[in-house]
Parts: C-alpha cells; structure tokens; sequence
C-alpha cells in the first residue's frame, strides 16, 4: 500500500475551485468544499495477497528422473500425487532433450497432458505417503522427524515417491488449515496444492509454472510454503545446494539458465503463488496439469 499526501494548498491548485467532487467506482458522487478539506491521501493498492519468497535456491528435477547419487536417490518417475507421473507425461524430461523455441518437448511421446513448466515445493497436503525403497522412515513426510533429511548415511537404495493410495479428506494434513485457497472449492479426489500456479523470477527473468510434486527434502515445511520462514532445508543442514523449490528443465532454460545432463543448481530464486486469473500468456499455458490425483 504506498499513500501520497497532498497538502490542502497543492489540493487548491490542482482543482482551482472552492469545492472537490469525488466520483466513487459505485457511481455515486461526495462533494466537499475545500474548507472541510485538510489534506487527501491518495492510495495504491500495489503487491499481492501472498508472500514473496527471496534468496531462494533451485536445483533441476524432471518427470521420470530415476533415483541416482546426483539426487538423493530420489525417483520422478511417479510424483506425490499420481503414481503413473512419467506414463502420463509420455517420456523422460530431461534437461538435454530436443526441445522447441519455448522448451516444450518436440518428441512425439510428449502426450501433451501435463506442463512442462513445473516445480517442486516441499509440502504435501496428504497425510500419508508411500514410498518403495530399503528405509522409507528416512523421508520426511512428518513433523515429528523434521530434522532427517534425505542422505546416503541412510543407506538405503531407491525411495520412490507415489500417490496416495485412497483420496479421502480425513487423510489430509491437519496443516491444511495454512493453505490460502483451501476455503475456495471442493477437494473431493483432488489435491489442494498440485497444479497451483508460481510466478519465478531470477536474474532479471520471470517465468509462471505449476506445482508438480512435492520435495525437495521435506513434505510438511508448512511455515515455508505458506509463510514466511526460510526453507528448513536451509536452517537444518549444510548438504548442497539445500535448495527450497526444484524447477524443471523448460523453467530452467527460460530463465536463462544452461543445463548439463544432470541440470544445474541456481541462487537467489524468487517465487510466489499466483491465481490463474494473474497468470499472462506465455508458453507455460500450452499445456496446463489438473490437480487430479492418482489419475
């Protein structure tokens, strides 16, 4: 909100008349005689209705990246929310395919049902999560264990995230509660969060993306994605690149940003939710997810 006040003399020039008419956006009309004036503020309504989160790091993940030692050993090949993720994209989004002038994948086994501009942010609104793999406990889904974090020291082999395995209200988060959209329609076999639109910015570029899966490293960071706090990831340990948002590769390359095999890690992100009705046009609206799960 930025204000500008004008002092009752500056007001008098400006109208040169000994009475102000104030034309409402209802239609009706106030008329005030400079006598009864003392200043006018005048007010902007300028920024948004959710918070800005800076300084943000990034690394790159993609639909049907199978676990490895450059990611935790973590799979995208299904995400939090649907458990045939890669099946439905169509194939592998990696970071060197063939892509056209706006990063959309040219292969043919693109089944052009979800977007390829999408994120990764570390919340999940269901409670329960499946995982495959040797020590599933070593996730984060819960508060109760938010200080692990995904690590070799945990030895185990490959965590794969899948969907839940039933769409049930009751078995969502009691954190639900800090979502800003939760009261705006009916969940049944959706999810609150997935396919919610981001505006990301970095080094003097902006993109708009759709929330894709939960991660990186946490499930529950609720005072991060839905707050102000610095991602925990951040706080709770010095693993690189700690980041708090995974950006897929077309994100990436829009953003200006060069791509090895394995992608790349980028600081000082900026992002923020936006509504759909604030989203521009742009490549990133091709192809837009749903926020169906376990479709």
């Amino acid at each position: 909100m930025k204000s500008f006040l004008l002092p009752l003399a500056a007001v008098s020039f400006l109208f040169a008349a000994p009475s102000m008419t104030i034309h409402k956006s209802g239609g009706s009309t106030v008329t005030l005689s400079t006598d009864e004036i003392d200043s006018i503020t005048f007010s902007t309504q300028t920024g948004s209705k959710y918070p800005v989160h800076m300084g943000i790091s990034a690394s790159t993940f993609w639909v049907g990246e199978h676990g490895s030692d450059d990611n935790f050993d973590i799979s995208n090949v299904g995400s939090a929310w649907d458990s045939h993720w890669g099946t439905n994209y169509g194939l592998e989004d990696g970071p060197q395919i063939s892509r056209d002038k706006d990063f959309i994948p040219t292969s043919s086994s693109y089944k052009k049902k979800e977007n390829p501009y999408y994120v990764a942010l570390p919340y999940n609104d269901y409670q329960e999560m499946v995982y495959n793999g040797s020590k599933p406990a070593s996730v984060v889904p819960l508060k109760p264990d938010y200080k692990k974090i995904y690590s070799a020291d945990y030895q185990r082999d490959v965590v794969v995230t899948t969907a839940v395995s039933t769409v049930n209200y009751e078995k969502r988060k009691n954190t639900i509660s800090k979502i800003y959209w939760k009261d705006s329609e009916v969940w049944t076999k959706k999810s609150m969060v997935k396919a919610r639109w981001l505006k990301i910015t970095y080094n003097g570029k902006t993109t708009y993306a759709q929330w894709g899966d939960a991660g990186p490293y946490y499930y529950d960071d609720v005072d991060y994605v839905f707050g102000t706090a610095k991602p925990a990831i951040q706080t709770l340990s010095t693993d690189y690149p700690n980041a708090g948002i995974d950006l897929s590769p077309a994100v990436m390359l829009y953003l200006g940003v060069s791509l090895s095999s394995t992608g790349a890690n980028i600081s000082n992100v900026t992002w923020q939710f936006v509504d759909f009705a604030d989203v521009p046009e742009g490549p990133w609206k091709k192809y837009i997810s749903t926020n169906a799960v376990n479709w």
